[in-house]
Parts: C-alpha cells; structure tokens; sequence
C-alpha cells in the first residue's frame, strides 16, 4: 500500500482571529477572483507562516506585523501538500511566538465542473437552455480551493464576506446581507454580516436564479427555503418539517439557534446528500423537494430525516466542532440519533427508531464484522483519508452506541449531559473524551471508563447464551467473520425483558441466577437496544420461538432472530436452512416493512450466493413466490390514501419480490399499468415494462431519462434501467452511462445500481476496469470509487468476480485501500460460505421449490 506521509497540523502554528474575504464572482464565465485579509497571530518562532491553498492563481502576497508596514512579500507553492509559504520580509529574521500578522493575498480561479469548491450546479431553463447556479461545497478540505486559508476544524476564525456579482442574481451566505450596492449595470456588491467563530468548511456560497418560501421558527428565527423559481412551490414540505425541528432541537439543547436565520437551498447537482453549512444548509434536489405526484413513501421519510439530520448538525458540528476528523462521528453519529429523534417526534407513527435499528444499526454492524473495519475514532494523517471516514462506523455505529448509552443512562439524563457539553464547548472544538466527561458529571455513571472501548477499538462483541435450571450464563467475545486471537472486551450495558436482570457486564463473563427457573428465561437486549449480536444454546432458543409463537417478540426482536442468525451462518457457526422454518411461519403473519426487510435479506443472499443465473433459479423463484403470496394477498396491490407508511413500504417491498421472482400476476399487473400512476408503483412498474421489452422500453426510457428534471424521476429512471437483465443490451447501456448525458451527480448511482445487477456481472466488472481511467475522471477523484466498492461488494459472490477484483491494478491506492479489502474480504467469505452450505440449500429449495409442493 502506498505510504501517505504525515500532513502538518497548520493550526499549532498559526492561529486566525478574522478572515475579510471579497470574491468577485462572473457565473456566466466560470470564474472569479479575490482577496483575503487574514488577521492572525504566530504560535511559536517560525521562518515561514504556511496557508492552505489549492488550485489558486496567486497574484501578489503583502504582510504586515506588528512593526512592519504593508509590503509585497515572496512566497513558494507546495501542490502535493497544498501548501502556500510566506516568507518573513525580512529573511534574516523569523516570525516571533504571539506575533500579529496582517496577510492580504490576492488571487484568481476559474471553476470547474468538480462538485467541490465552488461549481456549477447545471440545469436546463424552462424554454430548454443550460444555465447554471454556483454553489460551494467546502467540507471536508475544499476551503483552500476557493480562498487562502487554514483549512482544518479546530482553526475556527470569524468571517467578514463581500462577494461582487450580477446583479440578476440571488446571492447567499451563512448570515443576512448587511447591504447591497450596484457598482454599474453589470456588478452589485454584497456585504453579509459577520459570522461567528467557525471552521472553514462551513463556509458557503449560493448564487443564480432562486427563489423562496419563507416561515418563523418560535424564537423567531427566520428559515427560508430556496430552489428554482419552478421548483420553489414544492418546497413546503421541507419548510414546515424545518420549523418543527428548529422548535424541537431549541427545546432539547436549552440552546437558542446561533443566527438570526436559517437558509436551505435545494440545488440541481450536488455529490452529497446535503451539507450543515452554518445558516445556508445545501441540499439535493431530491432531499428538500416533495411533489405528491412524484415523491414516494421512502423519499418522503429521508426528507424529514435529512433535514433533521442536517439541522442537528447546526449544534453538534458548527456550534461544537470536532477537534479533528479523527472525531468525525461526534458530528455525524450524534446527528444521525437526532435526526431520529426529531423524526420521531413529528412523525411517531412511522416508526423511525425501529427503522434506524433495524436498517442502519444492520449495515454498521455488517461492516463492523470485517477484519478490515475501523475503529469510530479513526486516525486521520492526510487529507486523502478523511473522506473513508464518511462510513457507516461513523453514522451508524456512531448513533447506535448513541442509542445504546440513552437507554443505559436515560433520555433526561442524556439531554442533561448533552446540554452540559454543549454550553462548556460552544464556539469551541471538542473530543470525544469531553462527551464522556460531560456525560458522566451528570449521570454519575461511569461513562468515562464504559465508552471509550466503543469507540477506540473496531468491532463489537457477540454474546454467547448457556443455560441451566437456575442459572443463565452470558460470555462475550468479539464477533469476526474471520478467526482472530483478539481478547478485547467491552463494558456492556445488558437489556432483559425482565429489567431486574439489567446490569453493566465489564468482564468476559457474568452468571446470572434465574429468578423464576420453571418459567422462560427473559430475553436479552429487547428491541436490540445494545450494538451486540446474540449466540443461544438450544434452551434459549426454545423460549425465543414459544415466545415468537405467543406474539410476545417485538418486530426488532423477530428481525434480530432473523438476521442474527443469517450473519453467523455465514461465518458457518450454523446452516442457513436452520432459520427458514421460522422465516416460513413468520413470513404468513407478519405484515411489518422491517421483518420482511429481514425475509427479503436472507433471499437476496439465497439469489446471491446459489442462484446467481436466472436461467437456473426457478426453485429459488418458486419458493419466493409460496412466501410472498399469502401477505400479497391481504393487501392491497394499489396504494391506499391515508394508509399508514409501514403498509406503504410493504408493498413496495413485496411487489418487488414479485417482480424480482417472476411471480407472473403481479408482473402482469405491474407491465401494464401507465407509464406514471403512482411514485410508490412507478419505479417497480417501469422495471416490469423493461422485462416485457427489454430493447424498445431501454431505448424510450433513456430518452425519457434525459430529458427529466425532477430528480426523484431520474432516481427511478435510473434504477429501472439497471435492472436490465438482457446482457445484449448492456453495451448500449454501458455507452450511454459513460456518455455525456448523464450528469455528474448521477454517475455514481449509475455505476452502483448496475454493480447490484447480478445477470450483468462479470461483463460490468470488464467494462469498469477497462474505462477505470476516464470512470476515476468523472467521478472526479480516486474516492468515490470506494464508496461504489462499499455498495456492490455483497453482490459479487463468484471465481470470476474475485479473480477480476484480485487483479484490479490500483488496489493500493490510499483513497480506497479499506474498502477494497473489505469487498475482497466479503467475497472471500461469501464463496466459502458456499462451499459449506450449496448441497443444503439447493437440496431444500429443490424439495420446496416446485409448484405442487
């Protein structure tokens, strides 16, 4: 693996008190210029003061200090660190410790079409034109590409922005517009407040043609919603979830939102999801704009969940700040449980803790079993690694241990803590080590001594049940798909049915003496609350499936005896065919989205593992088919008005299964519904229509695809065409997604829906390796590369595959050495979780998978 050196830590040579930063700014020319006086002090006796910048035409650097006037000075460009160095006038001498230093550095650029920085979000006026707004994406280094700066967390500074454009255009930033003034017909001069101590990747700049919506949060913070003057009507959804959560966060944190208003701009291109910029949050299109025609059932649950997320970023991210990205999760995790908790709050009857337990503790935990996972608080050395830190071990691991410790310490206790922390760090940088403290003055528990092994050392422990007449035994060991000789063990916040069993279990093992011996033994981790997975003796196990029998289990509880198994079935502690009775029985009476998420996963691994060829899987397609049409049958194939969201999602989750397993009358149904009838059916009708004309439909649905705005159509557009299963047909597919008619943001969902395309493989993987160049390009960077690994490594469970992936000649590259590994390691587990159970499960399925069975 290539050796990444150490980057410097600029902040603990210089610190900056002001940034006074004017950008002028030509849209139509994708370009700008500027000038940044930057006033800062010298933290120790230094020959050079060093500056982040990257990609910028230096022009003229002039300095002053505390006895030197304003003069030209010389200075030098590192590229491979981004690094610009001044040097002291005066060359015989140095920059003093605690000296005052006045920078003013003028510069140019042009822009680019890299999604970072600043950029161009391209979309076509209503009379069909390309036009373009310009945004900035800062996080996580991209600072030093718009101005010179100090571009790392903890050198929080204050700045006083002016930006210089037309004057047709909005322009925006982190705080209100003090003044506005046109200089002549073709510049207006825009001066916006100062912001308060923040860190360089929050800085933001919006400019183009928008228009808002705009309410009143209760402590009278102003929020307004921005999009395109044809969009601007459909982001009332997002303006009124925004106001509930500012309510509810203000009431939560005992902490009145930091500015005076709160902006969200929903922009046409944008890599992420959205970004927390502090007072003028960016979002895609997709996540800040509900049209009933369009928006499905799970679009409209991740709008209220981003724009809680991001909100809750304001406090936990802007407001405190990570010290360093080694700390990420203290932004991310914390925001992630938030979201949650706000959702709920709105919405309670959707459900949205169990789904995060459920869905997102799941794929922590998947990614936390690989030898290659890493630690929450992850070292970052170099720039190049800070984004493999934007995983799921620091979303969702991070809000799981979250979720854990509120329920070990309570939710009162926790918001106490929390308030705590906030109010000794706010305006500040903190570590993770601070939570804790802040957490155990309140709660009195020993929060310093019990989290720090959640968050320091990868993994997580299995729990391993035995019990006897009286007594019930509880080990813990980390879990791993691979054998390792690791003793590490964690403090364990135990949860029982029975709450008089609970107890911190701080060493490799407790015995804990059964209360009522005749009866059935409580259950461990209810509505699994702890980030842990179960092991049981044939005892438990009884009492689990007679609980199960009583309806006694919660559906977490009955997802968790699923996929528990299924995960330790693939590591080969038992057989997959061991848990299908009970999937069978489950499968006939349950008529929740999360337990049918668990059925639908041990299926897709079944289709993954043992029926990759659909000219082979009828067995696999029939036995599907028994389990699906009972619950299809009871339900309702259109969607019904006002029904709650878990039907919704049901159907849509069933329907598919339909669709996906050949089930003829639903495919039937689906082909021949109207092109657009309904966005819960939209998606799963159009893959229907490409089934039943895999050549014509490919062809008008590209054109239909590239001619649409509404992002959410493309998203189902896109997904429909890749699930094209004529391999015919993938090189005309494969030509279109290289081409130019798809836009940037969308490259990388083009790339990952097709990698989960099991009729297409390995043809994807010889296309993707031959056009990796020109794929690296679009993508704009080596990174992104492994987020796609991330998406597709369950998927490509065969020889060729893993023979293709060995081979792959830039598996050393920094940018995606984790995830290369952990997609290797996943195959690796995967074909020999083959060899150990083909003979069972093609024996079962051909026992069961026949009509007349």
């Amino acid at each position: 693996m290539t050796k990444l050196s150490k980057i410097p830590r600029l902040s603990k040579l210089l610190k900056i008190d002001n940034y006074q930063l004017e950008l002028k700014i030509d849209r139509p020319d994708l370009s700008y210029s500027g000038k940044v006086i930057i006033d800062a002090i010298s933290l120790r006796e230094q020959p050079t003061i060093q500056l982040h910048s990257n990609g910028l035409e230096i022009e003229d650097v002039r300095l002053s200090t505390d006895y030197l006037e304003l003069r030209s000075t010389s200075f030098n460009l590192t590229p491979s660190e981004d690094l610009i160095q001044v040097t002291h006038p005066d060359k015989s001498s140095v920059f003093t410790k605690h000296q005052n230093l006045t920078l003013e550095i003028s510069f140019r650029r042009k822009i680019s079409d890299s999604l970072h920085g600043i950029y161009p979000c391209r979309y076509k006026t209503d009379q069909g034109q390309p036009d373009w707004l310009l945004a900035t994406q800062m996080e996580s280094h991209y600072a030093r590409e718009v101005f010179v700066c100090l571009d790392e967390p903890n050198a929080k500074a204050k700045f006083d922005l002016t930006i210089i454009h037309s004057p047709d255009d909005t322009c925006l930033s982190n705080t209100p517009m003090l003044e506005s003034e046109l200089i002549d017909q073709n510049w207006q001069k825009t001066r916006f407040a100062q912001t308060p101590l923040m860190s360089t990747y929050l800085l933001a700049i919006v400019i183009g043609q928008l228009e808002y919506l705009e309410t009143t949060a209760e402590s009278g913070v102003k929020i307004r919603t921005y999009a395109l003057p044809d969009k601007v009507k459909q982001t009332q959804f997002a303006l009124n979830i925004a106001k509930k959560v500012l309510d509810i966060y203000e009431r939560f944190f005992e902490i009145p939102y930091p500015l005076s208003k709160l902006d969200m701009v929903a922009l046409p291109e944008f890599e992420a999801c959205a970004m927390e910029n502090w007072g003028l949050i960016t979002y895609r299109e997709v996540c800040l704009i509900y049209d009933s025609s369009s928006t499905n059932v799970f679009i409209e649950q991740f709008i209220v969940e981003v724009i809680a997320h991001e909100i809750a970023h304001q406090w936990f991210g802007n407001l405190v700040t990570m010290d360093w990205w080694e700390d990420l999760w203290l932004n991310e995790g914390f925001a992630s449980w938030m979201a949650i908790y706000a959702a709920d709050q709105i919405y309670p009857e959707w459900n949205y803790f169990e789904q995060f337990v459920g869905l997102e503790r799941r794929s922590a935990i998947e990614l936390d079993s690989l030898k290659d996972s890493h630690p929450i608080e992850v070292q970052i050395d170099h720039p190049e690694q800070i984004k493999t830190a934007f995983d799921q071990i620091s979303y969702g691991k991070g809000a799981s241990i979250i979720h854990m410790l509120v329920h070990f310490i309570g939710l009162e206790t926790f918001r106490k803590g929390i308030v705590l922390y906030l109010n000794q760090y706010s305006y500040k940088n903190a570590t993770t080590s601070q939570l804790w403290s802040a957490l155990e003055q309140v709660s009195g528990q020993p929060i310093t001594d019990l989290m720090p092994n959640w968050t320091e050392q990868s993994g997580f422990p299995l729990i391993s049940i035995e019990i006897n007449q009286t007594t019930m035994t509880l080990k813990q060991n980390q879990f791993s798909y691979q054998p390792n000789s690791n003793d590490q063990t964690w403090s364990i916040p135990l949860n029982f049915s029975d709450t008089s069993y609970n107890q911190l279990l701080i060493g490799r093992q407790t015995e804990i003496e059964l209360l009522s011996p005749s009866e059935l033994p409580p259950t461990i981790n209810p509505n699994q609350v702890g980030y842990y997975l179960v092991k049981s003796d044939s005892t438990y196990q009884d009492s689990l499936k007679s609980r199960l029998q009583d309806n006694q289990l919660s559906n977490l509880d009955i997802q968790a005896i699923i996929l528990d198994h299924l995960i330790l079935s693939i590591r080969g502690d038992n057989s997959i065919i061991d848990i299908v009775p009970i999937l069978e029985n489950v499968a006939n009476s349950s008529t929740s989205f999360l337990v049918w998420s668990a059925i639908s996963e041990v299926i897709s691994e079944l289709r993954i593992n043992f029926y990759p060829d659909r000219s082979q899987f009828a067995p696999l397609s029939i036995w599907v088919q028994k389990l699906i049409k009972l619950p299809l049958d009871q339900l309702a194939w259109q969607p019904v008005p006002e029904e709650p969201k878990n039907l919704a999602q049901l159907r849509t989750l069933l329907l598919g299964l339909a669709l996906t397993y050949d089930y003829q009358p639903i495919k039937d149904w689906l082909n021949q519904l109207p092109l657009l009838t309904h966005p819960d059916l939209d998606r799963l009708s159009l893959k229907a229509k490409l089934k039943a004309q895999p050549v014509e439909f490919q062809a008008e649905l590209l054109n239909i695809y590239t001619q649409e705005s509404n992002q959410q159509k493309t998203s189902d557009y896109i997904s429909a065409l890749s699930s094209q299963s004529e391999l015919n047909q993938f090189d005309q597919l494969w030509q279109f997604v290289m081409s130019d008619s798809v836009r940037k943001q969308d490259f990388r969902a083009w790339l990952t829906n097709l990698g989960s395309n099991l009729s297409l493989q390995p043809g994807y993987l010889d296309k993707m390796f031959s056009d990796y160049p020109q794929i690296v390009t679009k993508l704009d960077g080596k990174e992104p590369i492994a987020r796609i690994f991330d998406s597709i490594a369950r998927f490509f469970a065969n020889p060729k595959s893993y023979k293709l992936f060995k081979n792959f000649t830039d598996q050393d590259n920094p940018a995606i050495q984790r995830s290369y590994d952990q997609l290797i390691e996943m195959i690796e587990l995967r074909l020999e979780f083959q060899k150990r159970e083909r003979a069972r499960v093609l024996d079962y399925l051909n026992q069961h998978g026949h009509p007349n069975e």
